[in-house]
């Protein structure tokens, strides 16, 4: 792989990292989605890039998720049929962008995230998104060998940890007895 293109892609993922650090600190869906779009933009092109593929298809579906999820409230958004639908997408990227056994771990993690993304509450979809960086971090430990994908899987556990046990932390106020 061309040396300046790897480096140009670190970059674009390097954005995407810093979109993360942001995404998981939004408290409402809808913030979580919008921020989400802009991040999978970013690393369908770092992913193309480094020719990693499997990934590759796996973010541009997902763009398309997001965008139809943030329209939740709208008809186009309410029906229950993405879900399966999506799910369906995903299996069938894992086939079509198949090199070995490994090349499934971005629908593994693009279908926990489309669960997650599903869901209401956003307390479950940081829960499931830390699942969903693992199987990610596997297929980059494996296949695409990106340096800004083991940042960026870092600071999603992290971020998401974070917001999900930050309520255990905060005082009452009644604390000062």
């Amino acid at each position: 792989m061309n040396d300046t293109l790897y480096w140009i892609a670190q970059a674009i993922g390097g954005i995407a990292v810093v979109t993360s650090l942001i995404i998981y600190q939004r408290k409402t869906r809808k913030g979580i989605l919008a921020f989400k779009v802009l991040q999978d933009v970013c690393w369908l092109t770092h992913y193309l890039l480094i020719a990693a593929f499997s990934a590759a298809a796996t973010s541009g579906l997902c763009i398309c998720r997001g965008l139809i999820f943030y329209h939740s409230d709208k008809k186009i958004g309410k029906s229950a049929i993405w879900l399966p639908i999506f799910l369906c997408l995903y299996a069938v990227s894992a086939i079509l962008t198949w090199k070995n056994a490994f090349s499934i771990f971005p629908a593994i993690s693009s279908s926990l995230s489309t669960v997650a993304f599903w869901m209401k509450d956003p307390r479950h979809t940081k829960a499931i998104s830390i699942a969903a960086s693992l199987c990610t971090l596997t297929y980059n430990i494996t296949q695409a060998h990106s340096l800004i994908v083991y940042v960026g899987v870092s600071f999603t556990i992290l971020s998401a940890t974070a917001s999900l046990l930050t309520p255990f932390f905060k005082r009452t106020g009644n604390d000062n007895e």
